[in-house]
């Protein structure tokens, strides 16, 4: 009989616990601070004799680039992830329902 009931209240556990509704995952706290933009290195503005940048500069200005582009990414990911809470947490409010939490194609 024992064996019996803990059969029973085996399969039916799995099955109560998914008409629960689980809250939507809160994003994490660092989404909702600002990231600071990177610097310029000074060594971007670097010239040489002939007045044109040297090949220091370039290879700063390249990394500059490639820091900027992960942090608008980054960016661009918090956005998603907090768009799509508030579409989880607000779902039905019009407004709301209107986002698109999509990142922006690249131009």
């Amino acid at each position: 009989m024992t064996m019996l009931l803990s059969a029973v209240l085996a399969a039916c556990v799995p099955g109560c616990a998914s008409k629960v509704s689980q809250p939507a995952p809160i994003p994490p706290v660092a989404d909702l601070k600002r990231q600071a933009e990177p610097a310029i290195p000074p060594a971007v503005f670097e010239v040489g004799a002939d007045r044109q940048p040297t090949a220091r500069a370039i290879e700063a200005e390249e990394a500059y680039n490639d820091r900027v582009l992960l942090w608008g990414r980054g960016g661009w990911d918090a956005v998603g992830r907090l768009c799509g809470w508030a579409k989880r947490v607000f779902e039905g409010v019009p407004a709301v329902e209107a986002l698109d939490c999509r990142r922006p194609p690249p131009q």
